[in-house]
């Protein structure tokens, strides 16, 4: 597992919806800031669903995902004792969230599209 250092091909992006977003969600409050951010590798050839590193325990039970990742040999990526995975791997993982990790790799290339240029 790989820590995110400062000269990273990881781009780091927080989502930071609007104030009145906020409100909508449960209980009017933004989730903690390790679920809402992501990474997405720059240096990465593959296809953007596997650049787009997110939160294992936003998806899932993380102590199973992170006993498959180990156990399958998936690229994994620690920040603030947090880990992340390919997008790619938790849609296998979790396919009833394929819809919404779609949503948000779109939304992740579009942000990393943004900083980088």
């Amino acid at each position: 597992m790989s820590e995110v250092q400062e000269e990273s091909p990881l781009l780091r992006i927080v989502a930071t919806p609007s104030p009145s977003a906020v409100e909508e969600l449960p209980g009017g409050e933004l989730p903690p800031e390790h679920l809402r951010t992501s990474f997405f590798d720059t240096e990465s050839s593959y296809r953007d669903i596997d650049k787009v590193y997110l939160p294992m325990g936003a998806f899932g039970h993380p102590p199973r995902l992170f006993l498959h990742a180990c156990l399958e040999n998936v690229p994994m990526v620690e920040h603030l004792k947090h880990v992340f995975v390919p997008a790619s791997w938790i849609v296998q993982e979790c396919p009833y969230a394929e819809e919404v990790i779609g949503a948000i790799v779109k939304r992740v290339v579009k942000a990393a599209g943004e900083q980088a240029g």
